[in-house]
């Protein structure tokens, strides 16, 4: 199968934010894109009852015990219309109803319900805070025998005890899943935020959330690929609905705490910790651990990175400018292949969970000590680059997240996150032809080339503002972005001399509009034709050696350059869950 049938080119929500506007959720940017990555992912079984919802898609490994008196008239004040109308009304009969439903479950397994719609949850990792910003839900479920006053206590622990969330509407607001009103997308882009926060820092296979829509209710399940949502009931009238779905959530099948919970990881015992203080490393090196939920129409990160180190190794070319691979697993493909039984297609929406390690440790572009140092490392990760295409790859995604400055190597940056990669024939420039086989196995390989993937940001100018699939991205595409960024790190993190000062970022990246980001891109430069340079300016010995990167303030723009909302510069062309990267210490890797 081609991947001409795999995500299409879909901008995601803001990754970069630039003004304070942009960290609104409501922000018209935030919300478009965030539309767009999530349409057709958010679903409703509505000829399904919620009954068989609920034994299909959280079984549970107890058999139910209803108990009479944790249901009857819970949600009593709920029925008075007047206090529907507002969800500010709605909480604390909600938060008292649902512990009521949790009453008569044993201790160990005994949700608590809070009240949490004032209080900010950060996203687990610092760098995600800008792009997020704070979520406040409104409602949380604290995890089996946590206590309220430890579980705010610091910022960073709060995601990891919250096991559910609740997310109230009154009934002005109406159903999301029933609705096209800029409202409803609103909403359902928080309920798709939250779960994905839940997902992240917790690692769960999937998670759970319940929305409350006026007298209204439905469960959504969320998993890294799409999420789907219950009928709507009335959980005021048999309040044993909602009871079932909580007994079934803290009593899996799977014998964990909850439902969700990936079975093949724990937390580190008091043995665990000691065994692995005994084999500790004092070496000082540093690794990375990349974890991504891969799309399984598309190719292997992993096999973009061995075909770049074959070719090394075939040639004894040395692996300059590109992260290395120390190893790498499909851990998807050790269990058995499921498909989903209703589709025709079921590979296209199908995920797999990828490890990765890299011994190649960076970090970003607009950290530079001084500037020459950001010049080498943009030099160096384009030689890198022409490594990986002279291998056969062309990596499509030349942004600031994926060229990274590093010391102690005999290269001072490198590019790397291939995951939107393509097998490329670069015989023609002295590169690597493609086989038979892998031509074969591409299908198409010009349809897949004419699929516009990158980062809104630093697409070429003949990227931007064309007709679908009409033009086949080459190597002199991600060549121009290279260019871009260059130019993005500039303005943004120096004192550079464009007549613009301080809002020259926002004219020359002025936000989403393909139209208006291709004419800023044409208006920016000033010939057409390259421009010559007599010897190698890095051979100068006139470069500055004080001038660090400055933090980009995010809010120097000016009303005068008109929209206060306009969009930040990283939009991504490409849809897909966020991976996450953790640094770690260590000698050596055994197979993982």
């Amino acid at each position: 199968m081609s991947r001409r049938d795999a995500t299409p080119s879909v901008r995601k929500g803001l990754v970069d934010i630039s003004n304070r506007a942009q960290k609104n959720g409501g922000n018209p940017d935030n919300v478009n894109g965030w539309r767009h990555e999530i349409l057709n992912k958010v679903n409703s079984l509505d000829n399904m009852k919620i009954e068989e919802f609920s034994n299909q898609f959280a079984p549970s490994s107890k058999p139910y015990r209803n108990w009479t008196a944790a249901t009857k008239n819970v949600f009593s004040p709920l029925k008075n219309e007047e206090v529907l109308k507002n969800e500010m009304h709605m909480y604390k009969h909600l938060v008292t109803g649902l512990n009521q439903l949790c009453k008569g479950m044993s201790r160990d397994r005994q949700l608590l319900f809070v009240n949490t719609h004032k209080t900010d949850f950060p996203p687990p990792l610092s760098q995600d805070t800008p792009a997020h910003g704070d979520l406040k839900p409104d409602l949380a479920a604290l995890k089996p025998g946590v206590k309220t006053d430890k579980a705010f206590q610091d910022d960073k622990e709060k995601w990891k005890h919250v096991s559910l969330i609740v997310e109230a509407k009154g009934s002005k607001r109406g159903d999301p899943m029933t609705s096209t009103s800029q409202r409803a997308q609103q909403d359902r882009l928080q309920l798709s935020k939250v779960a994905g926060m839940l997902m992240l820092e917790q690692g769960t296979l999937c998670c759970f959330v319940l929305g409350i829509y006026g007298s209204k209710a439905r469960i959504y399940r969320y998993d890294h690929a799409s999420a789907i949502a219950s009928t709507v009931f009335d959980y005021r009238k048999d309040p044993g609905f909602m009871r079932r779905f909580l007994w079934n959530f803290v009593n899996p099948k799977s014998g964990l705490e909850t439902l969700g919970q990936d079975d093949l990881s724990s937390k580190p015992t008091k043995r665990d910790m000691e065994e692995a203080l005994r084999r500790g490393d004092t070496s000082g090196k540093r690794y990375i651990i990349k974890e991504s939920w891969r799309q399984v129409i598309r190719p292997l990160e992993m096999v973009f990175y061995q075909r770049i180190k074959e070719y090394c190794d075939r040639t004894n070319t040395q692996m300059f400018g590109v992260a290395y691979l120390v190893s790498g697993t499909d851990l998807g493909a050790r269990e058995h292949q499921l498909k989903h039984r209703n589709s025709e297609r079921p590979e296209q929406g199908e995920r797999s969970h990828i490890r990765l390690v890299l011994r190649t440790v960076g970090r970003p572009l607009g950290t530079f000590r001084y500037s020459r140092q950001l010049v080498l490392a943009l030099r160096d990760a384009i030689l890198g680059h022409q490594l990986a295409y002279k291998a056969g790859v062309l990596h499509r995604d030349v942004s600031a997240g994926n060229v990274m400055i590093v010391e102690g190597q005999p290269f001072s940056g490198f590019i790397d996150d291939f995951d939107y990669s393509s097998l490329i024939d670069s015989s023609a420039d002295g590169g690597s032809p493609l086989t038979d086989e892998e031509l074969e196995s591409l299908g198409s390989r010009e349809a897949e080339l004419r699929e516009r993937t990158g980062t809104f940001a630093f697409l070429s100018e003949a990227l931007l503002n064309i007709s679908a699939k009409s033009v086949i991205h080459a190597v002199h595409h991600d060549l121009e972005s290279f260019y871009w960024l260059l130019i993005w790190v500039v303005l943004r993190h120096t004192q550079h001399t464009h007549n613009a000062g301080e809002t020259a970022f926002f004219e020359v990246f002025p936000g989403d509009n393909e139209a208006l980001a291709k004419n800023a891109k044409h208006s920016f430069r000033t010939r057409e034709e390259p421009l010559a340079v007599k010897d190698n300016p890095l051979d100068m010995d006139d470069w500055p050696e004080n001038d660090a990167a400055i933090p980009f303030s995010k809010n120097t723009k000016r009303e005068s350059l008109g929209d206060a909302d306009a969009a930040g510069p990283s939009k991504k062309i490409k849809a897909e869950p966020k991976d996450t990267e953790s640094e770690i210490d260590g000698d050596e890797f055994e197979s993982l």
